[in-house]
């Protein structure tokens, strides 16, 4: 990746943000602090964020930072690698998903910076995912821990399975040897095609919370399971953000991979499924869906994850529906935007009035993808309004404020999140290189959500 422009004094703020407020006594970055005074609310480490902070802080031209935060998150890793998020209700119930990001920052960390460990922690991890979850072509995404053992649960929450197919494919590209970046990529791509083969993604082309097998036997254990655990209609619903995005963006990287129909193919029907049973008639496409009842919840900020997966699969492809899809959902939140210039959180109920920090510089990259592939300016001024609105009311004194007013803002709740902060440091590189986009593969990579 070439030379970024990092000098812009927002992204200085962030820095110093972080470095005088959101250091650990290990020397990584604590999870909250509080941006009107710099005081302390959690000082956990976040391993589990790895991959939205580390690779952030190396482009920043902070590689010092960066370098202490890997140091911080290895050495608990090297302590127990079966690191379960402390922030879940249960400590010892594990979640793939919480393995993501902490996955995709050691591949991005290595591949940015040549460390060897970084690659080492994350074959451990996959070694273990490989023997605990997957069985048979189907792929679980829970475990109870007891005693650093893993017991796994044969549920599969999409949330939880939907992303390893990119991150198996990222880590096949790390391989020396041709045998291994083989094997890992037929796992990707055996793992993916079992997405579709439930009832509910033939039917409607989305894929459902909870995927069921096709094995008579193993499909009733997970019926029970889903009872006790008040989850039975999740086997009909299905849910945007983090688990329809994240799976269908694993087919475009299979896609990309293999230059094959057949995941080609599983795009187009879910994107065909997203306009028919999602799309609402104002553009939005709603949060949550079920088979049945229809749409469960409505349309969030999140559809920025919408736009910018359309935005690349246009790009790969220059097929013009996946723009006008994207053209027509972006439109649609610029009529909402506030004059102040933030997106608002829903477009109904309390939260409508609200403007989240991590989804507002989402969305402005998201414009500003689009303006790069349409060359319009209105997507760019969409883009500019945000950053400038998360500079004016979000940037406090000490860091970045989580909830504020979207029509006045006003501070809600002056929690910073750090990972969210350093997030941001997203919009402002986007914003002073947008003349890489879709030009530099390596940067616009690390504009994505996942």
């Amino acid at each position: 990746m070439t030379t970024l422009q990092t000098q812009a004094p927002e992204i200085q703020y962030i820095l110093n943000s972080a470095s005088d407020y959101a250091v650990g006594k290990d020397g990584a970055l604590i999870s909250f602090f509080d941006a009107q005074d710099g005081s302390v609310v959690d000082a956990t480490t976040m391993v589990e964020d790895f991959g939205d902070i580390a690779p952030f802080l190396w482009v920043c031209g902070d590689q010092d930072f960066a370098q202490k935060e890997f140091k911080a998150v290895s050495q608990i890793l090297q302590k127990n690698i079966l690191h379960v998020n402390p922030r879940r209700s249960h400590p010892w119930m594990v979640h793939t998903y919480d393995w993501t990001d902490l996955l995709l920052g050691l591949l991005d960390y290595y591949e940015i910076s040549d460390e060897s460990l970084a690659l080492e922690m994350a074959t451990k991890i996959l070694t273990i995912w490989e023997k605990s979850f997957y069985r048979e072509h189907n792929v679980y995404g829970q475990a109870i821990k007891l005693k650093n053992r893993l017991y796994t649960l044969p549920i599969s929450r999409l949330m939880n399975v939907g992303m390893f197919p990119e991150l198996l494919l990222k880590y096949a590209e790390c391989q020396t040897e041709k045998e291994t970046a083989d094997r890992i990529r037929g796992f990707a791509r055996s793992m993916s095609l079992n997405l579709t083969q439930t009832d509910f993604f033939k039917d409607t082309g989305l894929f459902p919370d909870t995927i069921i097998s096709g094995n008579s036997i193993k499909s009733a254990i997970e019926y029970a399971i889903s009872i006790l655990t008040r989850k039975q209609e999740t086997h009909n619903s299905c849910t945007l953000f983090k688990h329809n995005t994240n799976a269908i963006a694993s087919f475009l990287e299979l896609w990309l991979c293999t230059k094959k129909t057949i995941f080609m193919d599983v795009i187009e029907k879910w994107t065909d499924g997203l306009q028919k049973h999602l799309l609402t008639s104002d553009n939005m496409v709603a949060m949550r869906w079920h088979k049945d009842k229809g749409i469960l919840q409505g349309p969030t900020d999140h559809n920025f994850q919408v736009v910018d997966l359309m935005c690349d699969i246009y790009h790969h492809t220059n097929d013009q529906k996946y723009l006008d899809l994207a053209i027509s959902v972006a439109d649609a939140w610029i009529k909402v935007q506030s004059s102040i210039g933030f997106m608002p959180h829903h477009i109904e109920g309390a939260r409508s009035k609200h403007a989240m920090s991590d989804s507002q510089t989402d969305f402005s990259v998201a414009f500003l993808k689009l303006g790069a592939l349409t060359g319009e300016k209105k997507y760019i001024s969409a883009a500019e309004r945000i950053m400038e609105a998360i500079k004016k009311y979000m940037y406090l004194p000490c860091g970045m404020a989580t909830w504020v007013d979207g029509q006045t803002g006003t501070p809600i709740d002056t929690t910073c999140k750090t990972k969210f902060m350093i997030l941001s440091l997203k919009g402002w590189l986007a914003l002073n290189n947008q003349e890489r986009i879709y030009k530099d593969e390596h940067f616009t990579n690390l504009l994505s959500d996942r």
